[in-house]
């Protein structure tokens, strides 16, 4: 005990520096992982980007990919259409609104009679109609269908892209 009391001065002066020291230490080391802590997320985030803008150039490349494959089958449909129905001139526009107004609330199928007393060119106009009808409505089938699975595709392609819940 004398040894304390008679040099406590420098004894706290040595601990005082000791405690600075070991501070500065803590700080040092704390800003060292600090800069690793910021460079991790600075790499992690380039990765990050050039991993998104991978999935943005595949995402691209597919949905043109179907797009042009949903052009030619509409554009299939169109030229049977046009066809069949000898037009010259039919745009896709035309052709959707054609079949728009063809299958409406009007659309039915025809009365067919129970009885077997009808004439051959009475079933005939008939079955005509009928085959008709089928006809616009599985035209009309196509198109949606085909839409519906640009669309679906380009909602896959996003939910690869950017995730889906």
């Amino acid at each position: 005990m004398p040894f304390l009391a008679q040099h406590w001065k420098i004894i706290l002066m040595l601990l005082i520096c000791w405690y600075a020291y070991a501070q500065k230490t803590a700080h040092t080391r704390a800003v060292n992982e600090l800069e690793a802590f910021k460079q991790n997320i600075a790499e992690l985030a380039a990765k990050q980007a050039h991993e998104n803008e991978i999935k943005r150039i595949k995402a691209e490349l597919s949905i043109k990919s179907a797009q042009n494959a949903h052009t030619k089958q509409i554009e299939d449909i169109k030229n049977a259409y046009a066809k069949t129905h000898k037009l010259t001139t039919l745009t896709i526009a035309d052709l959707r609104n054609r079949l728009r107004q063809s299958v409406s609330d009007t659309f039915s199928l025809p009365e067919v009679g129970s009885d077997t007393e009808r004439t051959t060119e009475e079933w005939a106009n008939s079955y005509a109609a009928f085959t008709g009808q089928y006809q616009t409505l599985v035209d009309a089938c196509a198109i949606t269908t085909s839409d519906y699975n640009l669309l679906r595709g380009w909602a896959d392609d996003a939910c690869l892209q950017v995730g889906c819940e």
